[in-house]
């Protein structure tokens, strides 16, 4: 498991969520709090950066899936960016890339 981090800052009108290490069932209820608290804020669009996210589980997976589902209710966009292969293969084969947007 690699030390696991989260940090934000604001981009243009939206707010960066910048993912480093594993994101799992012990890191997951983390990111999804993170999410919360941004969406609560109301910004118009959240990016969830992963360029240095090497593993993600069911427990991650669900985490991005209930922030895409509470950003319909504040309008929010949501992008899932800098997946690489390991992360994108797991997001395209649980549907989340049919949800979310998802760039490399």
């Amino acid at each position: 498991m690699s030390e696991f981090s989260i940090t934000t800052h604001t981009d243009g009108n939206g707010r960066v969520v910048h993912i480093v290490g594993d994101v799992d069932h012990a890191t997951a209820p983390e990111l999804s709090r993170v999410a919360h608290d941004l969406l609560t804020e109301g910004v118009p669009t959240l990016v969830f950066d992963v360029t240095e996210v090497p593993f993600l589980d069911s427990a991650g997976m669900s985490a991005f899936v209930r922030a895409h589902l509470k950003s319909k209710a504040f309008g929010t966009r949501v992008i899932i960016r800098g997946a690489g292969s390991a992360v994108r293969r797991a997001l395209q084969v649980a549907g989340i890339s049919e949800l979310v947007e998802v760039t490399t």
